[in-house]
């Protein structure tokens, strides 16, 4: 017996009345059954102590789901079969987004699924008082803007198993570009680039 469980059942001992009728004795019935409702109690104090952790979405556990449910997750931009710690950033990311399109929120939201190194470029349409070494945009350019994660392509080659309809190669991460375009302004169009990779215009 642990000594939650044994601490209760001395309370729940104490609590009982005094008299020849409730016999003590530790081999005794009655201290047997004290025993096995104190761990009852036990398990009880153990799971209200762990609710100030399952409050906290970034060490949540056993309330995952219950998260989960409250924010609408997993949806459409969720990959299946994520492991725990994936869920619990998803979860995060989602319960302490403040919306708006400005750059500091789409960098963040980056870095809750796990990228480092991101940032962000908009394209300004050039004109005659543009400085020499500013890209030629146009001007349908200024409704565009690149998002972009120091991390490589994640590059999934295409396998002898495949089928004659899957492409040679894929790249990226979906969850990633899924969450941002979904975020993104309707007016806008964003252009997701890794690593060495830039978008040029």
């Amino acid at each position: 017996m642990d000594e939650l469980t044994e601490a209760y059942r001395q309370q729940l001992l104490a609590l009982l009345p005094r008299g020849l009728a409730w016999n003590r004795s530790p081999d005794g019935n009655l201290n047997q059954w004290l025993a096995g409702v104190a761990v009852e109690f036990a398990r009880a104090d153990q799971y209200l102590a762990q609710l100030f952790t399952e409050a906290d979405p970034r060490q949540t556990s056993a309330l995952l789901p219950e998260w989960e449910a409250s924010l609408g997750l997993p949806d459409r931009c969720t990959s299946p079969g994520r492991g725990i710690e994936a869920r619990r950033a998803s979860v995060v990311t989602k319960y302490t987004d403040l919306g708006g399109a400005r750059v500091p929120r789409y960098i963040r939201i980056a870095e809750s699924l796990g990228y480092t190194g991101v940032s962000i470029r908009r394209f300004v349409p050039y004109s005659v008082i543009s400085p020499v070494d500013v890209p030629l945009c146009t001007e349908r350019s200024r409704f565009c803007w690149e998002l972009h994660v120091a991390e490589e392509t994640r590059v999934t080659p295409w396998a002898v198993i495949g089928g004659v309809n899957e492409p040679l190669s894929s790249w990226g991460d979906a969850e990633l570009e899924c969450v941002i375009r979904r975020e993104s302004p309707a007016i806008s169009n964003v252009i997701i680039s890794y690593g060495n990779t830039h978008v040029s215009h």
